[in-house]
């Protein structure tokens, strides 16, 4: 499950605490200070609020006076099931309720718009084209902010108060699917109590903790599962898919998801895929045909029961991706697109897919897509070079791997790339200025500085 955050940078403190109970019962979170990108398209990130399961809203008078904040609700406005969707949570100070409220805030925006009609006066359109953006963007708040107003005191909303001393957080949770179990609030409980455990520094003092809390909670799953996870940073493999086949065993069929057995697995499939190594580069003919079995059983099992768990999709398309099932990750990707059709990283694992194939057109085409959400994602750019370059598209292929330069100049493979692309139009001096770069990022490449020798001479030399 996503939720999406929509609050004003002013309220950041007061989102963190909701934003720490909310993840605590593992609902995934997308809030613009983790996942808005660098160079990354504001609008193509707010609509993101359309496609997450729930908008959770924070209001207050600094929300209802911004106008990237009123932006998301006009986008989320636009959904059928608005209503639905929508989760408000208004800040202790503002009287939402109160028709001063009302008024003054649409002062407020009148205001905006005057000044800038002010501020553009005497100004042709085609000369100020982004002022009378703001203008309209800003007339279409002020023309909605009634109804977005009544949209919330027409239902029962939460306070900020509420949420933070857990009554209204049990209730908000409830609403969306996850039971008001008598349990619930010592769940919170315990679950920030073993939070706090990991982040002693001393690694022995904070394993010693961990089996401490394990034992004050022996039926409870979380404590191996943090011990597991501590193994994993610890690459001690072999012991943290112990810890997390208990805590699996030990997993209540619960509606909580951080106590679904389904939480516990995914980390198991993760983690045996580091035991055995499974990246790109493996060899899948050294690994035992029952170990790859066992793997994409713990994936299926969890699919079996959430179908659509687009975390476990795309870890599961990860893992058939490198042990080169291209067939089976595209099958798995393409849901991973059709759930969230704003991921760009869904977009590109996809392309990828059909890149390994030799699909070129549709490497492409998902390659695009992937970039034109996130127009600074290098390894799509890089991706897509080499569609272009399998496609004889060399002009295209030099365009996108110069665009990932930009963004990452200390990648030595990039200015490889881009000397293969300018060896084949004949570019000789540009393909070596490319091979020097690439060499003094890593002058101990011995198979660049060799494969540079073999180009000047047969290229250069006279």
């Amino acid at each position: 499950m996503e939720i999406f955050i929509s609050y004003s940078w002013d309220d950041t403190l007061k989102v963190d605490k909701i934003q720490e109970k909310v993840e605590r019962v593992g609902i995934t979170i997308i809030r613009d200070v983790q996942d808005f990108k660098y160079k990354e398209s504001l609008p193509d990130f707010m609509q993101r609020i359309r496609t997450a399961d729930y908008a959770l809203v924070y209001i207050s008078d600094k929300f209802l006076k911004s106008a990237n904040c009123m932006n998301e609700m006009l986008e989320l406005q636009k959904e059928l099931d608005y209503n639905k969707k929508i989760l408000p949570i208004v800040d202790d100070d503002l009287e939402i309720s109160n028709p001063t409220t009302l008024t003054s805030i649409i002062r407020y925006w009148e205001k905006e718009i005057e000044n800038l009609k002010v501020i553009v006066s005497g100004i042709s359109p085609e000369r100020a084209i982004s002022i009378y953006k703001q203008i309209d963007l800003h007339s279409q708040i002020n023309q909605n902010i009634d109804s977005f107003i009544h949209s919330i005191i027409d239902n029962k909303y939460l306070k900020l108060n509420d949420v933070i001393n857990d009554d209204g957080m049990i209730e908000l949770f409830s609403y969306i699917g996850i039971p008001n179990k008598k349990y619930i609030k010592e769940a919170f409980e315990i679950i920030a109590e073993a939070q706090g455990l990991v982040k002693v520094k001393n690694k022995q003092s904070r394993k010693r903790n961990i089996i401490n809390y394990i034992h004050k909670y022996p039926e409870l799953p979380y404590g191996y599962y943090v011990l597991g996870t501590q193994e994993i940073n610890n690459k001690s493999y072999v012991d943290a898919v112990d810890y997390f086949e208990t805590a699996i065993m030990k997993a209540k069929d619960e509606d909580i998801p951080i106590f679904k057995e389904s939480f516990f697995r995914l980390a198991l499939a993760n983690a045996l895929c580091s035991q055995y190594n499974i990246n790109p580069n493996v060899d899948v003919n050294q690994i035992e045909s029952s170990v790859l079995k066992r793997i994409s059983t713990e994936y299926e099992t969890i699919l079996e029961a959430s179908p659509n768990d687009i975390n476990t999709i795309e870890h599961y398309g990860v893992f058939l991706a490198n042990i080169k099932n291209h067939k089976h990750a595209i099958e798995l990707f393409s849901k991973g697109v059709e759930l969230n059709p704003m991921h760009n990283v869904a977009h590109y694992n996809l392309g990828n897919q059909y890149l390994s194939l030799g699909i070129i057109d549709k490497a492409i085409e998902s390659l695009s897509k992937s970039i034109e959400l996130n127009s600074s994602f290098e390894f799509a750019l890089s991706s897509r070079a080499k569609a272009y370059d399998l496609k004889g598209d060399f002009g295209s292929a030099i365009s996108d791997i110069t665009k990932a330069i930009e963004l990452n100049s200390n990648n030595e493979n990039y200015f490889y790339k881009r000397a293969s692309y300018y060896k084949e139009i004949k570019k000789y001096t540009e393909a070596l200025e490319d091979f020097n770069s690439a060499i003094r990022i890593n002058p101990k490449n011995v198979l660049g500085i060799n494969e540079r020798g073999k180009f000047y001479a047969k290229h250069l030399s006279t």
